[in-house]
């Protein structure tokens, strides 16, 4: 992986590599070959994605970041099914001016174990990056994948040097020392702003809590608003309303099942002479993130919040 610092990770570049190769051979298959080998190359791409995406299972804890490029505009679809912990059905089409005219049949496949956010964009470019997603603890790694560039309107410190030393193209920002935005992009306004398209409202004002007002809070787009912790923002930001209310709800219940498997060690740990104090949080967290949705993502915020200050206080630590 490439990391903020500038780190490289051998399975990511391995990945990369390996997704790129497939991609350049499913599509070149599938433009030379015309509808015959259409399916064919579309799970093909869809599969080779996949391959790109299998770094997140690494458990790396800083962000990581990577394109997937096409010979041709291609649609990534990461259709979302809620249920228990849920899934995606991952399909890769492209557009039926390079299939000669043939509109476009994507052949989905299943994707368990990962949260992808995107925005259902024809593009050749596709700008990847990956953050962890943490509810008073780590719970597992979240991928935004975009093909536009998004402009960040007066963002906090925190988020603003984190994408300047990303360097990610589909991540510009603007306020009064920088502007690296151009007139194509999708505005997105921290607090205030001219021509937004989407405005960010923080309400996290507790200094025990919070380094900056925008770690959770909500982001109105149109008529929707979307809410969020951490760093669901980019989730927000980058999916429509119907993706990212199933993403979340799928990890709010798996929050909720490594909370009870969390109870049940710190059970083990007190008959072992280990004593904890964090029973009855881990009780109350599994049962309000079991049914929750993104508008209780700013009150969950500072409850896990509570309970990771609580923990790091513990002789005994549980994660």
């Amino acid at each position: 992986m490439i990391s903020k610092k500038g780190d490289f990770n051998f399975v990511w570049l391995f990945a990369i590599i390996a997704g790129t190769a497939f991609l350049i051979l499913a599509i070149f298959f599938a433009v030379k070959l015309g509808g015959t080998f259409k399916t064919a190359g579309d799970v093909s791409i869809a599969k080779s994605i996949e391959v790109l995406t299998d770094p997140l299972q690494a458990g790396f804890a800083s962000s990581s970041t990577g394109k997937i490029s096409f010979q041709v505009n291609s649609q990534i679809i990461p259709t979302c099914y809620d249920t228990n912990f849920g899934y995606h059905m991952f399909s890769v089409i492209t557009e039926s001016d390079a299939l000669k005219n043939n509109p476009p049949t994507p052949v989905e496949i299943k994707i368990p174990n990962k949260y992808i956010f995107a925005q259902e964009d024809f593009g050749k470019d596709y700008y990847v990056f990956s953050k962890k997603f943490e509810l008073g603890f780590p719970v597992t790694d979240l991928l935004f994948v975009s093909t536009k560039e998004y402009c960040l309107v007066n963002a906090p410190k925190r988020i603003k040097d984190e994408i300047l030393g990303l360097n990610l193209k589909s991540l510009r920002v603007q306020d009064n020392i920088n502007n690296t935005c151009s007139d194509e992009t999708i505005r997105v306004c921290f607090g205030y702003g001219e021509g937004c398209n989407m405005t960010i409202s923080g309400n996290c004002f507790d200094n025990n809590y919070c380094e900056d007002q925008f770690e959770t809070g909500f982001i109105q787009k149109g008529t929707q608003s979307l809410g969020f912790s951490g760093n669901l923002i980019y989730g927000a930001i980058f999916s429509d309303q119907y993706l990212y209310e199933c993403n979340v709800k799928r990890l709010l219940y798996r929050t909720s099942q490594i909370a009870e498997v969390y109870h049940e060690k710190a059970n083990l740990m007190d008959a072992r002479g280990c004593n904890t104090l964090l029973n009855t949080d881990l009780t109350s967290l599994s049962q309000i993130t079991i049914n929750a949705t993104s508008q209780d993502l700013p009150v969950l915020f500072k409850i896990g919040k509570q309970l990771a200050n609580k923990e790091d206080k513990e002789a005994c630590g549980l994660w």
